[in-house]
């Protein structure tokens, strides 16, 4: 796979991923947190979208970095 395919196959799953991911994480964490954590976990996507582009459910796999990103960082603010 190419460069400019594999990016072109990335942007297209996050077109499709995003506003759900970003949905579920704001519900869950607060908007704050939720954008922050969608963020991370969409980095986190590209830089190991090779594994996870074969995975069955990536989306599913994502919002699980979204959720362990948000919970580490309300844990840390919490403890400040």
């Amino acid at each position: 796979m190419t460069t400019s395919s594999v990016a072109e196959a990335f942007t297209e799953f996050v077109q499709d991923v995003e506003p759900k991911l970003r949905l579920a994480l704001v519900a869950a964490f607060g908007v704050e947190v939720g954008v922050e954590a969608t963020a991370e976990a969409l980095a986190y996507g590209w830089e190991h979208w090779d594994s996870l582009s074969s995975r069955p459910n990536p989306a599913g796999y994502l919002f699980g970095v979204g959720r362990n990103k948000a919970r580490r960082r309300r844990r840390t603010r919490t403890l400040l």
